[in-house]
């Protein structure tokens, strides 16, 4: 796992931001990429194996969204025990898998 933290406001749509975190991620060889401005965190599989644009495959907003489905993601992708468990990358990879099939159906 890896969050690349950028300052309060900070437009996260930039593509030099997702660019370096998805370089330092690869290099890395994590799972799972996050960057977040405090407010918004898009979560990526760096590793899968697709382009980085459609590796993105969840955003939390904890302004926008509701707090309590927000903590229920927040435990799914980043609590300790299911990080070390790779719980975090099995439900990472499932929320994918469900957005992909969204799209394209």
């Amino acid at each position: 796992m890896f969050i690349e933290a950028k300052k309060p406001g900070e437009d996260l749509e930039d593509q030099n931001h997702q660019e370096q975190l998805l370089d330092y991620s690869f290099r890395e060889a994590v799972d799972i990429a996050i960057l977040t401005n405090g407010i918004t965190w898009a979560f990526y599989l760096p590793r899968s194996r697709v382009d980085w644009k459609s590796g993105k495959f969840y955003t939390i907003d904890i302004v926008e969204q509701d707090l309590s489905d927000v903590a229920i993601k927040f435990v799914d992708l980043l609590s300790k025990s299911n990080i070390g468990s790779g719980r975090s990358l099995q439900n990472a990879e499932l929320i994918h898998e469900a957005r992909h099939r969204r799209c394209y159906s």
